[in-house]
């Protein structure tokens, strides 16, 4: 399933999955286009918190295999 689907579904906000996954709103945006790759440590945040609904796979399989996007907000990551 993809991320932007399952928020329709639950009618869950951007910002408010954003807060329970830990990363910005701006980040959000670009995981549920699917313009920017997602960590492992996000996608893991979204599978648990979607409750497997979308799985790693799945986010794997909506980014674009044309290009290797900028990855998206990387909490992670050290500054």
């Amino acid at each position: 399933m993809f991320l932007a689907d399952w928020l329709a579904v639950t009618k869950t906000t951007k910002a408010a999955f954003a807060a329970r996954i830990g990363v910005t709103r701006s980040a959000m945006t670009d995981l549920t286009r699917g313009t920017k790759w997602v960590s492992a440590r996000v996608a893991r945040a979204i599978e648990r918190e979607t409750q497997g609904a979308v799985t790693v796979r799945d986010l794997l399989d909506a980014m674009p295999k044309d290009e290797e996007p900028e990855p998206a907000c990387c909490p992670d990551r050290a500054a």
